[in-house]
Parts: C-alpha cells; structure tokens; sequence
C-alpha cells in the first residue's frame, strides 16, 4: 500500500504492517483508522466531528466509491507501550532505525525499517508471533 508520508502521517504506522497486527488480533479501538483504496490508503478520523459535518460528506464519498478495507491507524505511542522492555533502537549508517531486543528475549530476531514506527511495528508483530506477549493484556493496554 501506498503511504504519502507528510507530517501527519509521520508518526503512524504504515497501512500495511496496520493490516497485520490487526489480522493478529489487536485492538482496533483507536482514533485514526486507514481507508485504503486499491493501493492508496487515507488517514482518517472523526473522533473531533462533534456536528456530523465530515462524516456526512464522507458517506456522500461512500456513495459513489467505498473503501476496499477500513483498518485500524496505530501511532507509534501506541505501538511503543505494547512491546516488551529491555530493547535497544539505534538509527543505522544505512538509514535505518534498527531495534534490537536484550538476550531476555532469545527467540526474538532485531528488526528494521526506515520509518519509526514501523520498526515499533514489526517489532510487536515478531513478539505476537513468538507469544513473547500476552494479546490479551496488550489489548487491555491499548483499549485503556
């Protein structure tokens, strides 16, 4: 998926690794969400739209073409509270910020990315995977 990187979309997750954690089972009770169109994907919210005034356009939108998924829009602050601590992130020569997890985590590999909270990301999707944490205590957290 296709992602403007502009400074409101600078500190969310891509549309992408979205999908993914989302398809693991987290929480999708936070305030963005992604429409994704084809390839392109839009950041969205209406949590603000206190007199209906978006969300009525944005059905009119809908009329005429809808979105081929809505996914959920996790920033990095919410990604960052999930994953287990004793991690090290480092931004490499290559343009990569790199996390690296402590030896507590054996069967956790590092990863990396060049956005930020992407690697957050892939980080969290590699400690779901592993069962290295509990999806139900991080859905609690995420939920507040």
């Amino acid at each position: 998926m296709n992602l403007e990187e502009t400074t409101a979309t600078s500190c969310f997750v891509s549309p992408l690794y979205c999908a993914e954690l989302h398809g693991l089972g987290l929480s999708d009770k936070v305030l963005f969400f992604w429409e994704v169109y084809g390839n392109y994907a839009e950041l969205k919210t209406h949590n603000w739209d206190v007199d209906s005034y978006y969300i009525d356009g944005e059905k009119a939108k809908h009329a005429i073409s809808l979105p081929d998924r809505i996914i959920p829009a996790y920033n990095i602050k919410d990604i960052e509270k999930l994953i287990p601590p004793d991690w090290v992130l480092v931004f490499s020569p290559f343009g990569e910020y790199q996390i690296m997890p402590s030896n507590l985590y054996e069967r956790i590999e590092g990863c990396a990315s060049i956005r930020l909270p992407d690697v957050f990301a892939l980080h969290l999707i590699e400690c779901i995977r592993k069962h290295a944490v509990d999806l139900k205590i991080i859905n609690e957290r995420i939920n507040g």
